[in-house]
């Protein structure tokens, strides 16, 4: 008596799908600031997870001592593609050192703030 086994090869497939509850958005990132004139300074930077809903990128600057002012913020839909993105800051005075951070929030809370970074204008107060 002869046994012929067949050996029919499986192949296996895992799908891994990762999901996040939703709730506050994740921190933004600042990924660089350039063109820094007298009175502008461009700031690069990549927003978090959105928590599920659409989110406010807000930026906050201070000079000095100064208090932490919201000198502008970003409307980012949900459903908008991650990328590197840039906003302008204006209305800067000349010869300034200003900290940056940025958060977000969503309708379901804030993220917490990025590390804070520092840009100093061009120019002089006394030269206006």
């Amino acid at each position: 008596m002869v046994i012929i086994e067949r050996l029919t090869c499986f192949i296996q497939f895992f799908i891994y799908i990762y999901t996040r509850t939703s709730g506050p958005p994740s921190e933004p990132m600042i990924n660089d600031i350039s063109n820094v004139s007298y009175t502008v300074a461009v700031v690069s930077w990549e927003e978090g997870f959105h928590g599920g809903y659409d989110q406010t990128i807000h930026f906050k600057v201070r000079s000095n001592n100064d208090a932490w002012v919201e000198l502008t913020s970003v409307r980012v839909a949900k459903r908008e593609s991650k990328y590197r993105r840039t906003t302008t800051l204006r209305d800067l005075l000349p010869g300034t050192t200003y900290y940056i951070r940025l958060f977000a929030s969503n309708e379901r809370g804030s993220s917490g703030m990025t590390d804070i970074w520092n840009l100093t204008t061009k120019g002089s107060l006394f030269n206006l």
